[in-house]
């Protein structure tokens, strides 16, 4: 009798230039997905730069986190890191056929080496300005052009990015349109007691309408914009801003908040309690005018909190205009001003638009669907 013949899982390492600790969208999703490929039995490893101050080492939610290179800053870190992945796909990691890059720094130039040494490669684009910004350039053209040559398979996470690609000349059939996904399971509508204790953590009354930012203190996420907005809309409106998140804006933003002294505004840094914070917001407010598909977005929608976001591609492929958000021009306060005033009472007095936003969410981006598309891609792969 023969033995049962056995079945070697899928094997994915995704190379990554930052991770957990740090936190942004493209390691967000990252770290969603690769919990969800592991929960669905794949084989995979995360392959990332090693900062000042990280463990070489590290299990996170059930798969393995290697940092690779030297904990340095700068180029001299960057160059570390590549060439320590290299090693560790060619020795450690020799069984990981299916190299998956996340962004076109250096994991993409770590990748194209293992392409040419046999490894199937896959690439994720976060944003249609990463390949706007390559362009620009001698040497990022370079890159693209070895891109469209080498890469076999791109998961576009937008309509836009899928857009930049053909642009570039790489086919249809090498597209695959997949957004980033968010764990419904864990951001899920708070009950009346959890919203409750929410609130009474952060100091905010049952009747004090509530809006909530999040995301790293860049000038590209125009949080200036939305404190003089919130000055001139809410100035008798009683209610509360929370702004989560740090970045090299923030002193110039806590300076801007004191010269404006807009009502009811906070600061909370950087904070891990997000599903908390999201249990006691009204509305979320993500003002950026430039975005790819938001992972705070998708968490905030998740949890049932309906967004007034800037009109960019990204945010329309999730956000309806006055069915489940709110959408406003990139770079108008006077819009941005008129829709708070508009929309935080209305998103306090019903639930609907956030009832609306948590279906989308369910319906469309939820991070177990994403993973068993892109595990149908890494079998396509695999047997090609």
């Amino acid at each position: 009798m023969h033995a049962p013949v056995q079945i070697r899982p899928l094997q994915v390492c995704h190379l990554i230039s930052s991770f957990s600790p740090v936190v942004g969208g493209a390691e967000t999703a990252t770290h969603g997905l690769c919990t969800a490929l592991r929960r669905e039995s794949v084989d995979v490893v995360v392959l990332t730069r090693r900062w000042p101050g990280t463990q070489s080492t590290e299990m996170l939610t059930g798969f393995l986190v290697q940092r690779a290179g030297l904990p340095l800053v700068g180029k001299l870190g960057s160059l570390s890191f590549g060439l320590s992945s290299i090693f560790q796909l060619a020795t450690r990691f020799r069984n990981y056929r299916i190299v998956h890059v996340q962004n076109i720094d250096t994991p993409l130039l770590v990748g194209l080496i293992m392409r040419v040494l046999g490894r199937k490669l896959v690439a994720t684009i976060h944003g249609e300005a990463m390949l706007h910004k390559r362009s620009a350039s001698a040497l990022g053209r370079l890159r693209l052009t070895l891109m469209r040559r080498y890469v076999h398979r791109y998961t576009a996470i937008t309509d836009e990015v899928a857009a930049q690609l053909r642009a570039l000349g790489i086919p249809e059939g090498r597209i695959d349109r997949i957004p980033n996904g968010v764990d419904t399971e864990s951001f899920r509508p708070p009950t009346i007691d959890q919203r409750a204790a929410a609130r009474s953590g952060l100091n905010i009354d049952e009747n004090t309408p509530t809006a909530v930012f999040i995301g790293r203190l860049i000038s590209l996420k125009q949080v200036d914009l939305l404190l003089r907005a919130w000055k001139a809309a809410m100035s008798d409106a009683g209610g509360r801003l929370l702004i989560v998140g740090g970045g090299p804006e923030l002193d110039r933003l806590e300076g801007l908040a004191a010269e404006l002294e807009p009502p009811g505004v906070e600061f909370l840094g950087p904070r891990d309690d997000i599903r908390a914070l999201l249990a006691a917001a009204n509305l979320f407010v993500l003002p950026s005018r430039q975005e790819g598909l938001s992972m705070a977005l998708l968490e905030a929608m998740a949890t049932g909190v309906p967004p007034l976001v800037s009109d960019l591609p990204g945010h329309r492929s999730v956000v309806e205009h006055g069915v489940n958000g709110w959408l406003f021009p990139a770079t108008s306060q006077q819009h941005l001003e008129a829709l708070l005033r508009a929309t935080l009472g209305a998103a306090q007095r019903s639930d609907r638009p956030g009832r609306l936003a948590r279906q989308t969410v369910e319906d469309r981006f939820s991070v177990r669907h994403v993973a068993g598309r892109h595990i149908s891609l890494y079998d396509e792969l695999s047997s090609a």
